[in-house]
């Protein structure tokens, strides 16, 4: 009910704009706008990523009550030191809470302190990211929404979810994989919530015309050998 309840109470576009500059889009667990991704004209209607936060916000205040918090609570929220737009994030996502009654106080930490807390569960809320390395389900979802996950950082159980996630990865029909990829989103993003999906943060890569050979790919950590790239005198 909490990770609902903050799933609906923050404002996307409030991230998008302050934190990433306008660079970025809400999205869903998978890369926005890919294959894999729900409708565009379906993910901005679905409570929580629409710009309309009034119902979402009193629903987000009914779900912190029928947890146990009508008076929200007290938690420490956690985040790197030493990059400006997680900490802008950050600052927006205190913002954000305090209007359902969510009270973060913000910790930056370095790096290696911020990952033993993550890998070790030892955090209330944590603003991050995570690089989406190619544009296929199993790369995001066996990682960190499956039960087992090496960066199922919140210890998230759901069975069902497992089955489905385990099934989709052994459907070799590419359309009936798509269908049950859209289907565990809408589940993930309506009901379970095993994180919150805020922002997905645009890369905008640039380069001189004379460089020749780059190849970009699907985020961050693709295509980072250099071997083929060359300079036209």
């Amino acid at each position: 009910r909490v990770r609902r309840a903050v799933h609906l109470a923050l404002d996307r576009k409030s991230f998008i704009e302050t934190a990433f500059y306008g660079a970025g889009g809400a999205g869903g667990y998978v890369s926005p706008s890919g294959q894999w991704s729900l409708p565009t004209e379906e993910l901005a209607a679905m409570p929580g990523v629409r710009a309309a936060k009034d119902q979402d916000r009193a629903r987000a205040r009914q779900l912190l009550a029928e947890a146990g918090y009508p008076d929200g609570f007290d938690a420490a929220l956690i985040t790197l030191s030493a990059t400006s737009f997680w900490q802008a994030g950050a600052v927006v996502l205190v913002d954000e809470l305090k209007k359902i009654g969510i009270r973060a106080q913000l910790q930056a930490m370095e790096r290696t302190a911020w990952f033993d807390a993550l890998y070790g569960g030892r955090f209330q809320i944590s603003w991050g990211a995570r690089s989406a390395d190619d544009d296929d389900p199993d790369r995001l979802y066996f990682a960190h929404y499956y039960s087992k996950g090496g960066e199922n950082f919140g210890r998230f159980v759901d069975r069902e979810l497992d089955g489905l996630i385990e099934r989709q990865s052994r459907t070799l029909d590419a359309q009936e994989r798509r269908k049950m990829v859209l289907d565990i989103e809408r589940k993930m993003l309506t009901d379970l919530v095993p994180w919150v999906s805020v922002v997905w943060h645009y890369d905008i890569p640039g380069w001189w015309p004379e460089v020749k050979g780059l190849v970009m790919g699907a985020g961050n950590y693709v295509n980072l050998r250099y071997d083929g790239i060359w300079i036209e005198p």
